[in-house]
């Protein structure tokens, strides 16, 4: 719906990025009302829910928080971040330097929408076949996802390499961003076979319970490790250290999240034989 109201309300209306506003807020109501119908009036679903299913249950609420938090860890941990590489890119590179990067960061949140949706689905069956002693569907579930990931990343990268100016043209007109935004993408890009294997990781890991490494991978990952590299390589390195640091930083996080995976898999494999 918000893909059919997006160009009625910013062209036909005239109302510009109010109007995608607009698009937003009531397609998310119609969505609401639509789940509400479904769940609670229908009678179709397999789920019977009443109203008295919505009382208060602490034990629940304290699980659900539990296992959610770590998510919202992550993007506490990863918007902080971003703020200071935001703050290194305006001081190094100017206005042009962080109106390109910010083209860059709408430009991979819609290449990544696919392995966001892959990490999403991810979820029940890390958490249905771990609960059910099925530990080799969940070890093969990772090998086919991380492969998955890391292939469709390289070819991301090999997109970003050859088509840069072409991908920066999609959002802005400027000639001095487009030049500015061809050279940071090539760099940028150059990582981005190594991100996906980190959002499998993390919900691998909510998914069967281990609150431990899930709390702490956002931490390690963010404010830890590319903090500090961002800090050290801006210094010395100024912008062009910057810009890769955020390679450094993915490479890192890569190897880090392979380890642990590596570790979880071969540890559930071990308990599985002993049981």
């Amino acid at each position: 719906m918000n893909l059919l109201l997006n160009p009625i309300f910013i062209f036909l209306s005239h109302w510009g990025v109010e109007g995608a506003a607009y698009s937003t807020v009531f397609s998310q109501i119609v969505s609401m009302c639509l789940s509400w119908w479904y769940f609670l009036i229908s009678g179709k679903n397999a789920y019977l829910i009443r109203w008295r299913n919505f009382r208060p249950q602490p034990q629940i609420m304290g699980e659900v928080i539990a296992i959610g938090m770590p998510s919202l860890l992550s993007q506490i941990c990863s918007s902080g971040y971003m703020t200071f590489v935001n703050r290194q890119f305006t001081a190094l590179g100017g206005a042009v330097a962080i109106s390109a990067f910010g083209i860059i960061g709408r430009l991979k949140s819609f290449l990544f929408m696919p392995i966001a949706g892959i990490a999403q689905g991810l979820q029940p069956i890390f958490g249905f076949n771990h609960a059910a002693g099925k530990n080799e569907r969940v070890r093969q579930t990772i090998r086919i996802t991380a492969g998955f990931t890391v292939i469709y990343g390289l070819v991301l990268t090999l997109i970003c390499q050859l088509l840069p100016a072409w991908l920066m043209k999609m959002f802005v007109s400027e000639n001095d961003v487009i030049t500015q935004g061809t050279s940071m993408l090539r760099i940028i890009s150059i990582s981005l076979s190594l991100t996906g294997v980190g959002s499998i990781a993390a919900v691998y890991y909510q998914s069967t319970g281990k609150k431990r490494t899930a709390y702490f991978l956002p931490i390690a990952s963010n404010l830890l490790l590319a903090l500090p590299v961002l800090f050290v390589m801006a210094h010395y390195f100024g912008f062009y250290g910057a810009m890769v640091s955020i390679q450094v930083s993915d490479t890192v996080a890569f190897l880090l999240n392979g380890i642990l995976l590596f570790f979880s898999i071969k540890k559930e494999k071990i308990i599985g034989e002993i049981t």
